[in-house]
């Protein structure tokens, strides 16, 4: 008498009712029972959780292989055969053996190894008289009768399949082989058609699985695919602004600097003439009365003579700096040189260096930052010069900001270029800051990963500086970096690149 907690057991693991209904009546059916009595192959007394037990080990995997080998090894222990095979339909009347488990480990095995691919065969109905009366026993499909006439030579002389679906479409069939020619019991084929339904279950997982992970890696793949189109987006609609902001500054600064920097040369001509006039003046009036002797003490003659010059020296140096800016400004901008060109690296360095020189000046947070530039004699290089000008001021910011809450140091700021071949170039940016924890090192060019806080930055710089590095120019960007000892990040860049 078989406990109703099995059952209800048995019912959680059956497919749907029909199934359960089938393997109850089964076990329960009395007529059945005094068959299964003269089953020679199970004994009665079998425990028939073990059924359940070998159900949920061919269940326990979710890999193909692992579920057919485990089939058919607990097929053949449970039902105790003396081979159980697995066969795999690949097109209309053709399969091929995939699994195997032998009951006596000196037969032969069809199956060289579980990685061998199967041996194919073609099902067909045209047997011999004696692999037909071989099948007597059992139903002489054409499947069955194709398989004994494959088998015979392996002391296969009896054999039942039960069928395994896949999506409720054929996949193949779970065989059970006998070295003896006598009929499968009905118990066996039942219990048989039971491993088959399990087993197609099993594989339907597997299959959803593997289909579940295809999904997920493309989603992965169109997630990142996004990201990088979010932030190439973002950062062009900015860049183009920001280019047609600093054009367009730098075009109204430099037409009222032309101005005065073109009339300070006759300043400064006018001044050492009206000089002269006055020292000419003075000397016809040294031995007598000036008139004029008052006016020149109240306003300090001698002070205007030798401080006049000097402040038109210095209006000079600062419209030539004023001049030194806005070339800066339309270097970095680039404003007309979207496309690629040939162009002196060293210009656009020294342009965002001279535009980010209010930030490495010394203020209350931290000492100057000096910037040492080891050039080297470089060729001009095939780029495109604005968009690398972008990477060298998010470069030079990231090495800024590394270095401005550090007053334990002196802080610097080293860029070295080199050329590396006949085909390459380098260009080094160095700082003495506090550096990239090694967790944080793989994930620096991700998109919007930053270890700055919020409202400080937005994690675009390097992923940006990346993707025109690596992907537009065709070079590479690596970093090495060790905490509280400083980071550098390395450009390497085609002389000659092949730029889309």
């Amino acid at each position: 008498m078989i406990d109703a907690e099995w059952l209800q057991e048995l019912r959680g693991r059956c497919r749907d009712e029909a199934t359960f209904h089938q393997i109850q009546a089964l076990l329960q059916d009395g007529h059945i029972a005094e068959h299964l009595a003269a089953d020679l192959e199970i004994p009665k007394s079998q425990d028939y959780r073990l059924f359940i037990r070998a159900i949920e080990r061919i269940r326990h995997s979710l890999n193909c292989s692992d579920i057919l080998q485990a089939a058919v090894r607990e097929v053949l222990a449970y039902l105790n055969l003396d081979r159980v095979m697995v066969v795999q339909f690949e097109a209309s009347l053709s399969g091929h053996f995939v699994a195997e488990a032998l009951g006596n480990e000196n037969d032969s095995p069809v199956l060289a190894s579980p990685e061998q691919p199967g041996v194919a065969f073609l099902i067909t109905e045209n047997t011999s008289e004696a692999t037909a009366f071989k099948c007597r026993f059992d139903l002489s499909s054409a499947l069955e009768c194709t398989l004994i006439e494959q088998l015979q030579s392996f002391d296969v002389r009896s054999i039942a399949v039960a069928p395994i679906f896949c999506s409720e479409l054929s996949w193949g069939v779970l065989v059970a082989c006998y070295h003896t020619p006598h009929p499968a019991s009905f118990r066996t084929r039942e219990l048989l058609q039971q491993f088959g339904l399990s087993i197609g279950n099993a594989l339907d997982h597997a299959d959803l699985l593997e289909q579940t992970q295809i999904k997920t890696r493309k989603l992965a793949t169109t997630l990142r695919t996004l990201q990088k189109t979010q932030t190439q987006l973002i950062q062009s609609e900015k860049m183009a602004s920001l280019g047609q902001l600093v054009a367009g500054i730098a075009h109204e600064i430099n037409n009222p600097v032309n101005f005065i920097y073109g009339n300070i040369s006759y300043i400064r001509d006018y001044t050492e003439d009206l000089m002269a006039v006055i020292e000419a003046y003075q000397a016809q009036f040294s031995d007598t009365v000036n008139p004029l002797a008052k006016e020149i003490e109240e306003l300090e003659l001698d002070f205007i003579r030798q401080d006049l010059p000097r402040l038109v020296s210095s209006m000079h140096n600062g419209t030539t700096r004023i001049r030194q800016i806005v070339q800066s400004l339309r270097t970095f901008s680039r404003h007309d040189e979207a496309e690629s060109k040939t162009i002196d690296i060293h210009s656009g360095i020294d342009s965002v260096i001279l535009l980010l020189r209010h930030r490495l000046e010394a203020a209350d947070l931290h000492r100057e930052i000096i910037v040492e530039r080891n050039y080297a004699d470089l060729p001009p290089i095939h780029c495109y010069p604005a968009a690398l000008n972008q990477v060298f001021i998010n470069l030079l910011t990231n090495a800024i900001d590394a270095l401005a809450n550090r007053t334990d140091i002196d802080p610097k700021i080293t860029i070295t270029t080199a050329r590396l071949d006949s085909d390459y170039i380098s260009i080094a940016v160095r700082d003495n800051g506090i550096g990239i924890l090694p967790e944080h090192q793989p994930r620096i060019f991700d998109p919007f990963f930053t270890t700055k806080p919020p409202g400080k930055g937005t994690g675009l710089g390097l992923s940006v500086s990346y993707q025109i590095i690596v992907e537009t120019h065709e070079g590479e960007l690596t970093c090495e970096s060790v905490p509280n000892e400083g980071c550098t990040l390395t450009i390497e860049l085609p002389i000659h690149g092949d730029l889309a």
